[in-house]
């Protein structure tokens, strides 16, 4: 008994206490001193710095080659390894003087852009990949302006949109050379006969105009030509102004050709649409098909204003297309709009296509090979967003369902 009390004598207390706050000092010291030995000795990274991340090429006509060549350098404490240099459309990394750099180093990257051919600004971007930590993908831009010996204002085509059969409408273009460069047209070639043409000087300097009417007698559907311009320049000697417009009646029927390519076998079904473009009701009458064992139901949509038309074939043809027409008849007593025509191709199943050029299975005749490439739809460009003026057509319910 005697010997515990001895062990809890304040003496004893107190020099236990001091034994741990020295301890706690002592590991406080070393904390410090190992959190300064890491700050003084940083781990050694590559850093890539460009001399310019923008070049400006100014003007340039179009079609032309514009070459440049970016600088950097590693300005950090380890090799800098370049892994990937890709280019936007347009623009081609055609060299590279170095893929790896020591601290200090430099190297360069050589781009060649193809002007393109449309008028305005353009911007294209080189992209370099590298393992800098703080940099790891490196945007270069160059840009510039794409001018034309030949302006064309305000475009350089000329765009209908959506235009009414029963009306005539004009779009006019002028034509001049740029920065009033020494350039003389001699010869004007239109081949555009579903539109009114005409292309005169209109005044003593080089400045020509091109006046465009729509006919109300070519009739329904997309219309498109062309004007050929003969010039005296030497880059760019024939210049071709398109024209483009979509005719529509009171009535019309989209699409103006129906074509069905199912995934699988089975039924299949197929749409048109019929509506008003005065957005008054009309009424469709009968619907008939020549591709047999086709059936057709009409119904009424938007209050009448639109007839949907569904074709139904329970039996999709296994190997050749089936080609036919629908015929779609109203109420109207316009002829023009009274009865419409419309082709029709049902393409086999793309099941059945694809077992039939596997081993040991008969392929398909050339002569059905021919039919599938003649029946294939004819696919109009469109002009660029923008461009396309103010009678652009409504947005459409689908024309065909795959399955």
């Amino acid at each position: 008994m005697k010997r515990q009390l001895m062990f809890e004598t304040p003496t004893y207390r107190n020099l236990r206490l001091w034994s741990g706050a020295l301890g706690l000092v002592v590991l406080s010291l070393m904390a410090i001193a190992t959190h300064d030995l890491f700050a003084q000795a940083p781990t050694a990274v590559p850093d890539i710095q460009f001399e310019a991340k923008v070049y400006d090429f100014g003007e340039a006509q179009p079609n032309l080659t514009v070459n440049h060549t970016y600088r950097f350098k590693n300005v950090g404490q380890a090799p800098l390894k370049v892994l990937k240099v890709t280019s936007s459309c347009g623009c081609t990394a055609t060299g590279l003087s170095k893929d790896e750099l020591l601290p200090g180093e430099e190297g360069e990257i050589s781009v060649a852009l193809t002007v393109p051919s449309m008028r305005g600004a353009t911007t294209k971007s080189v992209y370099v990949e590298t393992n800098d930590p703080d940099e790891p993908r490196s945007v270069l831009s160059i840009k510039g302006k794409v001018v034309t010996e030949w302006v064309f204002d305000p475009s350089e085509r000329i765009t209908f949109g959506r235009v009414s059969s029963e009306e005539v409408q004009e779009r006019r273009l002028k034509v001049y050379p740029h920065q009033n460069r020494a350039l003389d047209i001699t010869d004007v070639r239109v081949e555009a006969p579903d539109f009114d043409v005409s292309f005169d000087k209109v005044s003593d300097e080089p400045v020509w105009e091109l006046v465009v009417k729509t006919k109300p007698s070519a009739g329904l559907g997309t219309k498109k030509g062309s004007v050929f311009l003969t010039t005296t320049s030497e880059r760019v000697p024939e210049a071709e102004i398109g024209i483009l417009a979509f005719v529509t009646g009171r009535i019309g029927v989209t699409p103006e050709q129906l074509v069905i390519r199912p995934r699988t076998a089975g039924s299949i079904n197929g749409y048109l649409f019929v509506r008003s473009y005065e957005n008054k009701p009309l009424n469709v009458t009968k619907a008939e098909s020549t591709i047999a064992g086709a059936k057709l139901e009409m119904s009424p949509l938007s209050n009448g204003t639109i007839w949907r038309v569904m074709l139904s074939l329970e039996d999709p043809p296994e190997r050749n297309p089936l080609s036919g027409v629908v015929t779609i008849t109203t109420s109207d007593t316009n002829p023009r709009y009274s009865k419409f025509e419309i082709p029709v191709t049902i393409y086999p199943p793309l099941a059945s296509q694809a077992a039939a050029i596997r081993p040991g299975v008969t392929r398909p005749s050339a002569a059905s090979a021919n039919v599938q490439s003649a029946s294939q739809p004819v696919r109009i460009p469109l002009p660029p967003a923008g461009e396309q003026g103010s009678g652009t057509l409504p947005p459409l319910p689908p024309t065909s369902l795959d399955r």
